[in-house]
């Protein structure tokens, strides 16, 4: 059997007590602070995350409302487009109709011959008679073979009664204009 003795003062076992006790206490002191200072942290940075998260969110909510904004401007042109696009082919179709007598007057033009005077055009459908008054029956036979060789003309008829004047011949010359030079190129 063991026997222990205890030499020390009761005043001294006090003193050891409350010694083992104020460590024990400092101890769970220190691991408690640890503790509320890791909490902390985890707090702060959990806060942080959540910050930044919701400001990326607020960035993308932004970029995704400028792309909406950019996306119906773009559709709105787009649209525009087309309108203008719908317009030009009406306007193209219209000129496809169109006849264009500019160009046949134009090609008469090309072929006048000096001592040839128009008096008067007149058109029925694709047929154009033209009237007026030749200094010399040569230069209106001469006009009527140059609007004979040209392209736009066909049919070119010039009745022989006008050509019984030498000089000043009052002439009536008709005729066909071909439709492709009417037409809008």
């Amino acid at each position: 059997m063991e026997i222990k003795i205890n030499l020390i003062p009761p005043h001294k076992k006090e003193d050891i007590a409350r010694a083992y006790w104020l460590r024990l206490v400092s101890k769970w002191e220190i691991e408690f602070v640890l503790l509320l200072v890791l909490l902390i942290a985890f707090l702060f940075s959990m806060n942080l995350v959540l910050k930044t998260s919701v400001l990326a969110e607020n960035n993308a909510e932004l970029l995704t409302e400028k792309n909406n904004d950019k996306y119906k401007l773009l559709e709105e042109y787009d649209n525009e487009i087309k309108v203008v696009i719908e317009q030009m082919a009406g306007v193209k179709k219209v000129q496809a109709n169109q006849l264009y007598w500019s160009k046949v007057l134009l090609k008469i033009n090309e072929n006048f011959i000096n001592g040839i005077e128009v008096v008067s055009l007149t058109t029925k459908n694709y047929d154009m008679t033209i009237a007026g008054r030749a200094d010399t029956r040569d230069s209106l036979i001469a006009f009527k073979d140059k609007l004979a060789q040209d392209s736009c003309f066909a049919n070119v008829d010039l009745p022989l009664s006008n050509l019984t004047s030498r000089e000043d011949v009052e002439f009536q010359l008709s005729l066909k204009i071909k439709k492709e030079c009417l037409k809008y190129e």
